[in-house]
């Protein structure tokens, strides 16, 4: 047998030490086994005398603990490699005693994070020790459910207090077995889930207010054409009536009307298939004419602030949607401060990046135009901070609100490819900022104004498509009664058929969204392939991505909106037929 080179001046100590003091040693080497392999050995003896008290020999034994040794390293290899990976977990890890007491023995840097403690200041105590008595109270009781009741695992969800503020964290409890397969300790795994719950509760209400807005605006658009019938046939009664007694009634049915043509209006903005007609507008230089009609409804006891910021950007927005977001929210604002208050209207420059706040969780980045209204009044619960932008939810007294203001806001800001912010808390206040498109281009010279025309009829045929029969039947009468010929259609095929059968017409008045697999551009691409003489005008009660997406060869041609006024669609019809250039105008 060899020592191991390396051992061999340990060995050497040890017996030298042993023979000095006269007393018996033991020690772990290794030694070079005769086949070649290095094997682990533990020693104990002690050393010989003579007579004369001279040291002779040491005598003793010597047993292969090379397994043993190995063993021994494979476990703390284990240990090293449990301890790294419970250190590696994002998450917080701890190993509680329930025999002694349930005391803590072990814990990662997650946990001690989480915790704001350091490990000292855990490891070793109970709950008791460390939690307030109804919360140590709580845990104990889940570890007894986990160890003595035999759940195979526990998962619950705690709100809490830490240095980072309150944070909801997911905890999952299991038991741990010792050798004997008793039930001696639990095992827990603390995940914050704050955020993660966070962007649940988003995807949700975006999924829950996708599915309200497709759902008003399948009701928007046939509440539209019911209200061209109502609107179209009262104006025609106004004009034939010959007892002025009548008239006031009548002027009722049609004012009602235009109230709920408003009403769809808002639908369609919640829905984001409102008609947009963006342009690069400075909201510095909008806000005046704005604070001055509100300081002139909203009543003495209102105070109204701006702060503007002197370098905003331009917005690419439409104009008149954004002065009605205003109005909103600071009628809004107003309701909140019942004894009166102040309103802050405030515009800044915003760049949004991966790293914004939270809860702009579908905010693209990019440079947007915030436009922020802030009031001093009651403000909201979160449950009622969760259910503002859904469409007809107020709080108001029956009457006094129709629960369509902040949800109009809401889809005009979404469909401008912006974004919404909505801040509030019980006695503090609600603050609500718009995040609006930076527009790349200059604008240009103010359109602001529209030239009267003179409402004329005339002799000319026009081919009326339209799908709906109430709105047709209406439609051909108002035609009529302006001097025109109509031809009709219900779809896009019948409307084909007709002209393939020689029909001579000057105008093609179609809807655009029609059943029949054919839509009312695709109908007058056709159409103009055949007839480049044709002129055409269109009409929808219902904005939507294949209304919105207009053939760049029809982008010139006027849109007529439902439910329209007798004068609008005599207007409309006059401007189509009276266009000089046919190519691009139709």
């Amino acid at each position: 047998m060899v020592v191991h080179p390396d051992d061999l001046s340990a060995v050497a100590r040890q017996a030298e030490e042993a023979i000095s003091k006269r007393q018996g040693y033991s020690l772990s080497y290794r030694i070079l086994h005769r086949s070649g392999e290095v094997r682990w050995v533990y020693g104990r003896g002690e050393a010989v005398y003579d007579t004369q008290g001279q040291p002779m020999c040491l005598e003793g034994f010597l047993t292969d603990i090379t397994e043993l040794v190995r063993a021994e390293a494979r476990l703390r290899q284990s240990k090293d490699l449990l301890e790294a990976i419970i250190e590696g977990i994002p998450d917080g890890v701890f190993l509680k005693d329930y025999n002694n007491e349930g005391r803590y023995v072990v814990i990662n840097s997650a946990l001690v994070r989480l915790m704001g403690r350091n490990a000292a200041g855990i490891v070793g105590y109970t709950d008791n020790e460390l939690f307030p008595p109804e919360l140590a109270a709580k845990y104990m009781e889940e570890d007894r459910l986990i160890v003595e009741d035999g759940l195979p695992s526990l998962t619950l969800e705690l709100t809490t207090d830490t240095p980072y503020g309150q944070r909801l964290f997911e905890v999952r409890k299991f038991p741990i077995l010792d050798d004997e397969t008793r039930l001696c300790c639990v095992l827990g795994i603390v995940r914050d889930v704050t955020e993660q719950r966070a962007l649940q509760d988003h995807v949700q209400q975006m999924q829950r207010m996708d599915a309200v807005g497709k759902l008003t605006g399948g009701v928007a658009h046939d509440f539209n054409n019911l209200l061209a019938i109502i609107l179209g046939y009262g104006e025609l009664l106004h004009d034939s009536i010959v007892d002025a007694n009548l008239i006031g009634p009548v002027d009722k049915i049609i004012e009602a009307t235009e109230r709920g043509s408003e009403l769809v209006r808002r639908l369609l903005a919640f829905a984001r298939k409102q008609r947009l007609e963006p342009r690069v507008v400075n909201l510095n230089e909008r806000l005046p004419g704005v604070v001055a009609l509100l300081q002139r409804t909203l009543g003495e006891n209102i105070r109204i602030e701006v702060n503007a910021d002197p370098h905003l950007w331009e917005a690419l927005v439409d104009p008149s949607q954004v002065d009605d977001a205003v109005v909103n929210l600071a009628i809004n604002a107003r309701d909140a401060m019942q004894g009166g208050g102040l309103i802050t209207i405030e515009t800044a420059n915003i760049r949004l990046d991966s790293s914004s706040e939270g809860h702009l969780h579908d905010a693209r980045p990019g440079d947007y135009v915030m436009l922020a209204v802030s009031d001093t009044g009651h403000g909201m619960a979160p449950e009622v901070l969760a259910r503002v932008f859904e469409p007809f939810f107020t709080t108001k007294k029956q009457g006094q609100g129709t629960g369509l203001g902040l949800p109009m806001v809401y889809g005009f800001a979404k469909q401008s490819g912006g974004h919404v912010d909505i801040k509030s808390s019980p006695g503090h206040g609600t603050t609500v900022q718009l995040y609006l498109p930076r527009a790349v281009e200059r604008a240009g010279a103010s359109e602001d104004g529209a030239s009267v025309q003179t409402v004329k009829g005339g002799h000319e045929t026009i081919l009326l498509v339209e799908d709906n029969d109430g709105v047709r039947a209406m439609a051909k009468l108002q035609l009529n009664k302006l001097g025109y010929h109509v031809l009709e259609a219900a779809n896009a095929a019948e409307a084909l058929a007709l002209l393939n059968r020689g029909i001579a017409a000057d105008l093609l008045f179609t809807d655009i969204l029609m059943p029949g697999g054919m839509s009312g551009y695709e109908l007058a691409e056709k159409v103009r392939r055949d007839r480049p003489g044709l002129r055409i005008l269109f009409t929808t009660g219902y904005d939507s991505p294949a209304t919105n997406r207009i053939p760049e060869e029809f982008s010139r041609i006027d849109l007529l909106h439902k439910p329209y006024h007798k004068h609008e669609l005599a207007s409309a019809i006059r401007r189509a037929l009276d266009q000089g250039e046919v190519d691009g105008n139709g």
